[in-house]
């Protein structure tokens, strides 16, 4: 009835269209994985956004809070980072000298 050429062409043909839809379906199935990544990283990025949002809020508060109790002691309402840096390097200094002073004092009862 068909011819073995027939029949191998047939089958060429059938392959190639397996194959085809094959890629055709993995091309796909990749595109709508790619998709979906960037929906999940669309999500977790608002999140993120939507968290950040709220930890500044939440620092903006607490500075005006820090502010008020600064104010309230009748010191300035706003740290001066470098001023306080300076006293804390002096404490550490004088405290040095301090320890130092006294081992001498040790030595020389000794």
């Amino acid at each position: 009835m068909f011819t073995e050429a027939f029949i191998e062409l047939l089958q060429v043909s059938l392959s190639f269209l397996l194959f085809t839809f094959t890629s055709t379906s993995i091309l796909s199935m990749i595109i709508v994985t790619q998709q979906d990544e960037n929906n999940l990283l669309r999500i977790q990025n608002e999140d993120l956004s939507t968290k950040l949002r709220r930890a500044e809020v939440i620092v903006s508060r607490v500075k005006e809070e820090l502010a008020s109790y600064r104010a309230s002691t009748g010191r300035t309402p706003y740290i001066n980072f470098d001023e306080e840096q300076r006293l804390n390097n002096k404490l550490k200094v004088s405290t040095i000298e301090r320890f130092i002073l006294t081992c001498e004092k040790v030595v020389v009862v000794l």
